[in-house]
């Protein structure tokens, strides 16, 4: 799990052990996380920084080592957002599958390595299902009604855990609709 240092990372590690499943012991991170110990909710899982040559190396192992085994290798990324378009990247070069919710990336230089790739990928700011939903919702009404509320002040509040480094991924999504909407 990238990001395996935030909420949602830890959230995701700890669902995947109690699934059953292994996690690796690397993880990619941002720069100012690699090296970081996690800590005792899941088994020791050592932060790399995306795009060094360790983080090459030991995915190279990685890979190796799940073919070996016949296990097929997902990350799931919650990282920072400095962090996304190098890891999506690193993703695309080693053609492994991937689960990205890591809010404010470049989403369209992500999108392009996943249609670029030989691999599967979810990518989206969001991984609830009612938010999506409500995105899918007010982005139809963007595409539908453009300027159906021009001459409307529109405001987006966001609302999350304390400890998130950036503004919502969702939020962005949002307000690019709504300025549709406002024409």
């Amino acid at each position: 799990c990238g990001g395996v240092r935030g909420k949602m990372g830890y959230s995701c590690a700890e669902a995947c052990v109690a699934r059953g499943m292994t996690l690796a012991d690397v993880a990619l991170t941002g720069e100012p996380f690699a090296g970081t110990p996690t800590d005792d909710r899941i088994p020791k899982v050592d932060l790399v920084a995306g795009g060094s040559d360790e983080a090459e190396k030991r995915g190279a192992e990685l890979a190796k080592k799940c073919k070996e085994q016949g296990k097929v290798l997902v990350a799931v990324d919650f990282t920072a957002p400095q962090a996304a378009l190098p890891n999506a990247e690193y993703y695309a070069r080693h053609g492994m599958h991937f689960v990205m919710g890591t809010t404010g990336g470049d989403y369209d230089a992500i999108g392009k390595t996943v249609t670029d790739g030989k691999h599967g990928a979810v990518v989206a700011p969001n991984m609830s299902k009612q938010i999506v939903a409500m995105q899918a919702v007010v982005d139809q009404a963007a595409r539908d009604f453009p300027n159906a509320f021009a001459g409307y002040d529109l405001t987006v509040i966001e609302s999350h855990q304390k400890a998130k480094v950036d503004t919502s991924g969702t939020a962005k999504a949002v307000v690019a609709s709504l300025k549709e909407l406002n024409g």
